[in-house]
């Protein structure tokens, strides 16, 4: 039988028999047990008990329990509200002195704990701790360490789902104080013009500001001529109260442009190069360039002119220098008769021939220059046409005397003929009898030529090497 038995207030089931009397009746049941049955009662509440006390365990781990209710949801990230490490100036390839702060919040702006926030350099911003955790008052920090250059560098906070993720971090990095070089705005000696191997009367001259453009002291700079040879005054100098370094600059042997380079490893803008234009030295010497041993018709200017080159002692070319032109055996002419050389260094005349056959020589001349007079050597020669447009009016012609196919001439010893194609047909002269020639090559269209000096007498005859006996002629050497 149940019995309920109240206890402080409470009700407890109690399945103790209810005690009855001698008489039969019934002793203390509902209300009342005796000892006995109070400690079976007893047994029964305290085993009751445990397992009320686990179940209720048991049913507070399933739903979630364990001693606190869920954390709260991050839903925001922001820069620290203090000391959050933005724009900081610190020397490059070191690390910040203040690390990088964010905070993380939930929706009613609770800072929250334990939130993972992974951090990014920016590109050529050095490196950064890759991953941090927030704190308890949501704060996650990061240490960055500055790339090597100087100038404005970048980091990046994120947390994916998180409301102003990435935050962006700025600092400048600095090298020996100073994040840039250039050339001082005014007199930086740039630009300057003299002779080789003369130092150049104003220095050259630069200056290092930090990023807000004042000029920083104390910053080495390293110098060096570049192009063109020549030599810096020092290897190394330092800036002054004013931020500027200087250097003194002696041109090397070679004419043109010559460079010296200022430098601070890492800095905005450097290299720094300065150029100026070394001009060549007084001219000593004059010689042959071009056109000589040409064999022309005569009574016709060559096709290539005369020309000599001037140099000066370190063999760069001098212009400006004036050269004077003579005709000498032969006879003919040169035009202009009087030259200036230009920026390469060469004068040139143009050479008519005079009506002699075989040689014929002009000079150049500039007093005072080593090799002066130049002579240049020409031959006069006969000329023979080499055309013809269609395959039955071809021909060799003697433009001495009008003869065709055989084209006639007779020379002296010593002298010259010259074939000139004209027409667009191809053509070759090929030498026939005893004593002979040296063949020429086939050539097509007009404006080639080939030119033999017949120094043994006797009759040479010669056809096409394309036609044939279609075009025909003969030399007579006496």
């Amino acid at each position: 039988m149940v019995h309920p038995l109240k206890v402080g207030g409470a009700y407890y089931i109690c399945d103790a028999p209810a005690a009855q009397s001698s008489n039969g009746a019934v002793g203390l049941g509902y209300y009342g047990v005796s000892p006995r049955d109070t400690r079976r009662c007893g047994m029964a509440l305290s085993r009751r008990s445990r397992l009320a006390a686990l179940a209720t365990t048991i049913i507070s781990i399933a739903c979630g329990g364990g001693g606190g209710s869920p954390g709260p949801t991050p839903t925001q990230i922001a820069k620290a509200p203090t000391n959050d490490g933005d724009n900081q100036v610190g020397p490059a390839g070191q690390a910040l002195a203040t690390p990088l702060a964010v905070i993380v919040r939930d929706a009613s702006n609770n800072p929250v704990a334990a939130v993972t926030v992974t951090w990014t350099p920016g590109a050529g911003s050095g490196s950064i701790t890759p991953q941090s955790n927030s704190d308890a008052n949501g704060i996650a920090t990061a240490t960055w360490t500055l790339g090597a250059n100087a100038g404005a560098q970048t980091a990046t906070a994120a947390r994916t789902g998180l409301t102003g993720s990435p935050v962006s971090f700025n600092a400048t990095a600095q090298i020996q104080g100073a994040t840039q070089l250039a050339k001082t705005p005014a007199g930086s000696g740039d630009g300057q013009t003299d002779t080789v191997l003369a130092t150049l009367p104003n220095p050259y001259r630069v200056i290092a500001t930090d990023q807000n453009s004042n000029p920083v002291q104390g910053v080495s700079v390293h110098w060096a001529a570049t192009v063109g040879g020549g030599a810096v005054s020092t290897p190394t100098s330092v800036t002054d109260i004013n931020g500027i370094a200087v250097v003194t600059h002696e041109f090397g042997s070679t004419a043109g442009a010559q460079s010296v380079q200022a430098t601070v490893a890492g800095l905005i803008g450097s290299p720094v190069t300065l150029t100026s234009t070394a001009l060549p030295g007084i001219p000593t010497q004059i010689a042959k360039n071009g056109g000589d041993n040409q064999t022309g018709m005569i009574n016709t200017a060559l096709p290539t002119p005369h020309s000599v080159i001037v140099h000066d002692s370190h063999g760069n070319v001098v212009p400006m220098v004036p050269v004077t032109w003579s005709v000498g055996v032969g006879g003919g002419s040169v035009n202009p008769t009087n030259t200036t050389t230009g920026s390469n260094g060469v004068a040139s005349t143009t050479r008519t021939l005079g009506p002699t056959l075989g040689t014929q020589t002009d000079t150049a001349r500039t007093p005072g220059l080593a090799g002066s007079p130049v002579g240049f050597t020409a031959t006069g020669a006969l000329a023979v046409q080499v055309g013809g447009d269609i395959y039955n009016n071809v021909f060799f012609k003697s433009v001495h005397n009008g003869s065709q196919n055989p084209a006639v001439d007779t020379i002296p010893a010593g002298a010259a003929v010259i074939w000139e194609w004209v027409g667009s047909l191809s053509h070759g002269v090929e030498s026939t009898g005893s004593p002979s020639f040296n063949n020429s090559s086939i050539m097509t269209g007009a404006g080639k030529s080939y030119s033999v000096t017949f120094t043994s007498p006797g009759t040479y005859t010669y056809d096409c090497l394309v036609h044939g006996v279609q075009m025909t002629g003969r030399v007579v050497v006496q």
